[in-house]
């Protein structure tokens, strides 16, 4: 190991040494600047030092990678909604068992995909109602499989409740002891002027 950086070291001395005695000789002879025969290893040793200096001097990859992006209604929810939690993007990442500290912000820029499982989870963090969240997960879905029916995620959506519209509906199921009537016009419209605000 210390011959291995030894030999690098000398490398690295070399070539600096070769570039001052190139620079000096162009300057009083005025010469083009000639270009320095590298080997292998000094090539790779000085590329592999550039990349280093340059990520750490950098301030980091931009937020949306564009490639690998799919913008969805859920991952603007989560990024819009993630302040109320209170949590980095590490301690979300932690919250829920990642081992990679980024997959929080894979979510919120639609890098990512949030997993179906992770939505129960989600919605309690966020204080959303979980079938709100899964009809966004359906979206999201829809966006990354073009095989998914649209008019199907479109039904869910309109089929699917909120927590405080299931309330009314067990009540009417409860009522009709879930006999699935059809309602008549003038039924529909007195429940309409109960519930309005």
């Amino acid at each position: 190991m210390n011959a291995l950086l030894e030999r690098k070291n000398r490398l690295f001395r070399d070539a600096a040494s070769m570039l001052r005695s190139l620079r000096y000789r162009s300057l009083t002879e005025g010469a083009k600047k000639p270009t320095i025969p590298r080997s292998r290893w000094s090539m790779w040793f000085v590329t592999f030092n550039r990349q280093n200096v340059t990520n750490m001097r950098s301030a980091g990859r931009p937020r949306n990678p564009a490639a690998h992006v799919i913008a969805s209604p859920l991952a603007a929810f989560i990024d819009a909604n993630w302040e109320k939690t209170g949590l980095t993007n590490e301690q979300g990442a932690a919250h829920f068992g990642f081992t990679a500290a980024n997959m929080i912000s894979h979510w919120r820029t639609g890098r990512s995909a949030v997993s179906l499982t992770h939505i129960p989870k989600l919605a309690a963090l966020l204080g959303a109602d979980e079938a709100a969240l899964f009809v966004m997960w359906l979206k999201q879905q829809r966006l990354r499989d073009k095989t998914i029916p649209a008019q199907l995620v479109e039904l869910l959506e309109q089929r699917l409740v909120s927590a405080n519209e299931a309330v009314l509906v067990n009540a009417v199921r409860s009522a009709t002891r879930n006999g699935d009537p059809v309602f008549r016009p003038a039924t529909i419209a007195a429940v309409a002027k109960v519930v309005s605000p």
